[in-house]
């Protein structure tokens, strides 16, 4: 039998699952303001599943949290530090089976992968 085994090791950031199709222009928008900053939260009203309540969940395997920040960020003590997951090799994953059944027909998914 052959099938798709795939594995990620690598960092993910800011996965937010939005409640409605994003714009070409509000996905430039994230994507603009870049993995260090807070622009997903001017969507709050549509942010079905948060980065925030997936950092929350359970964790089996190599899944390690880090703080990543800007380059500009680095000399302000004050900037806000964003929560990476750091995933390493093998079976590695965070469980997670919200119920997206509300926004299954119209959804957009947005994360930062490294």
């Amino acid at each position: 039998s052959s099938g798709i085994n795939a594995e990620y090791g690598g960092q993910l950031t800011k996965l937010n699952i939005f409640g409605k199709e994003l714009s070409g222009e509000e996905v430039a928008e994230l994507y603009n303001g870049g993995r260090c900053s807070e622009v997903e939260r001017e969507f709050q009203g549509v942010r079905f599943i948060t980065w925030e309540s997936i950092l929350s969940q359970a964790r089996t395997g190599d899944v390690s949290e880090a703080l990543l920040c800007s380059e500009n960020d680095a000399d302000d003590d004050e900037a806000e530090q964003i929560k990476v997951l750091q995933f390493g090799r093998g079976c590695s994953y965070v469980k997670f089976y919200p119920d997206i059944s509300p926004i299954k027909n119209v959804l957009t998914v947005c994360a930062w992968l490294r």
